[in-house]
């Protein structure tokens, strides 16, 4: 992924990747996600994860 394409991803699309590569994703984004973002409905953390594409 080259750096123009980091900084197109939201701050959720970027904390799925960190915590994709580091094995943690479903534990590792939640303590990535902003307060607001972390209440979320899980459906719609599942869709931001399913439009990512790299």
């Amino acid at each position: 992924m080259t750096e123009r394409e980091w900084d197109t991803l939201t701050a959720i699309e970027r904390a799925f990747l960190v915590n994709a590569m580091e094995m943690d994703i479903l534990p590792g984004v939640f303590g990535d996600l902003t307060e607001a973002e972390q209440t979320l409905p899980l459906h719609d953390l599942a869709d931001v994860l399913l439009s990512i594409k790299v």
